[in-house]
């Protein structure tokens, strides 16, 4: 077209219509077919706007879809995290519940020791004589034996009753033996009292009638040692078997036997295993 108009400016006379035509078909630019789509056969062209619109609500719904399956997993995931939570939970409250029970089950049944007292003691008259005898006079040789009849007050502090068999017990004084007691067999309730009663066989020799002697003037006080084995049986535990070892420390006034035998035991240590 360049060529064309500087052959125009050039020409004296006016450029001939070809002429024109062909510089306008040059500077023109060439317009470009736009193919508008269109729907299947028979169907009319679709509408840019409406299908521009569709599109758009097409990735607004692709958007919310993509949002939703999002929103789904992290409820999938709040509801794992509450699951755990809640098994932790019910983990923590059973192992506390167990601990727990374990721990009431020991302080109910840890073994108390009982509380026991004489209440009553009694010897023959004529055998209260011998006793003071073998006490107080040195040149006795004559073993001296007694049975002494004792009721003893028993106050049970478990939680647990029992059914107590009979016990046998030897008494000594200084490694000598000096009697052997035996109680006879009880029910003792939980947490409560009873009454037992002991038969006690005394054998004093002529040799322990000096030790004896010589260990209660002038305080006419003395200390016996009592050892042996309870049997018992355990209702609560299904008839359990249990055994009891004893070994008590006992503090005697030895002349209250003639005053008031029922006071001549002024005091005791007690173990139980």
């Amino acid at each position: 077209w360049l060529k064309l108009l500087t052959q125009c400016l050039a020409c004296p006379s006016p450029p001939p219509l070809s002429f024109v035509s062909h510089l306008v078909m040059a500077l023109t630019p060439k317009m470009v077919d736009i193919e508008v789509p269109r729907g299947a056969a028979g169907d009319e062209p679709l509408d840019l706007e409406n299908a521009t619109m569709l599109e758009l609500a097409e990735g607004e719904a692709d958007t919310e879809r993509v949002k939703q399956e999002d929103t789904t997993t992290d409820d999938g995931d709040a509801l794992r995290k509450s699951t755990r939570r809640r098994k932790f939970a019910c983990l923590g409250s059973c192992c506390f519940l167990t601990l727990a029970g374990v721990a009431i089950t020991l302080a109910l049944l840890w073994p108390r020791d009982p509380i026991w007292d004489v209440k009553e003691l009694q010897f023959h008259r004529e055998d209260v004589d011998l006793i003071l005898k073998a006490f107080m006079d040195p040149s006795n040789n004559k073993t001296v034996e007694l049975i002494a009849n004792a009721t003893v007050a028993f106050y049970n502090p478990n939680f647990l009753g029992a059914n107590v068999e009979e016990g046998h017990f030897d008494v000594t004084f200084r490694g000598q033996l000096l009697a052997q007691a035996k109680l006879f067999p009880m029910h003792v309730p939980m947490r409560g009292g009873a009454l037992a009663d002991t038969r006690t066989q005394v054998a004093i020799s002529p040799e322990l009638s000096k030790v004896l002697t010589a260990a209660v003037i002038p305080s006419l006080k003395m200390t016996v040692d009592i050892s042996g084995t309870l049997p018992a049986k355990v209702p609560a535990l299904f008839g359990m078997n249990w055994k009891v070892n004893l070994k008590c420390a006992v503090h005697l006034n030895v002349i209250a036997i003639a005053t008031d035998p029922n006071k001549m035991v002024i005091g005791h240590e007690c173990t139980y295993r």
